[in-house]
């Protein structure tokens, strides 16, 4: 029988509806979220953090304990922490994601004369991050 994968969160944000049922639909995969003492790292680095390998070891032990190759890490935050959890999956037979969104910016004006700007992000698909090949 093989072996049912497993989509991995290494994520900022709460995922919405259709983020997850994309996960159990398309990628036929069970979604595991970072428990929150990670979340709470992950989605508070330091900007003034010149190493980050304090932040990221805790991350990086509880893909070891857990993901197996093959399964999916669904990967965005701060650019530092993305890349090498990124460089991580790829050198541990992991498959990166990442999510894409489109993006709808609208102006309204008020009756006493101010605009008011908005902007939607709606999820489109969850894509692989692909290494440089020459």
């Amino acid at each position: 029988m093989a072996k049912k994968m497993k989509f991995y969160v290494v994520f900022s944000h709460r995922l919405t509806g259709s983020q997850i049922s994309q996960i159990r639909e398309f990628w036929q995969a069970d979604m595991v979220s970072m428990p929150d003492h990670l979340a709470n790292i992950w989605s508070q680095i330091p900007a003034e953090a010149a190493e980050l390998s304090d932040y990221l070891h805790p991350i990086v032990e509880w893909l070891n304990q857990s993901a197996t190759a093959g399964d999916y890490v669904l990967v965005q935050g701060d650019y530092g922490m993305t890349h090498a959890i990124v460089d991580y999956c790829f050198k541990h037979g992991l498959q990166p994601l990442y999510a894409t969104s489109v993006r709808v910016h609208s102006e309204v004006g008020t009756p006493d004369g101010k605009v008011v700007m908005q902007k939607r992000f709606q999820h489109v698909i969850f894509r692989r991050y692909q290494p440089w090949r020459e």
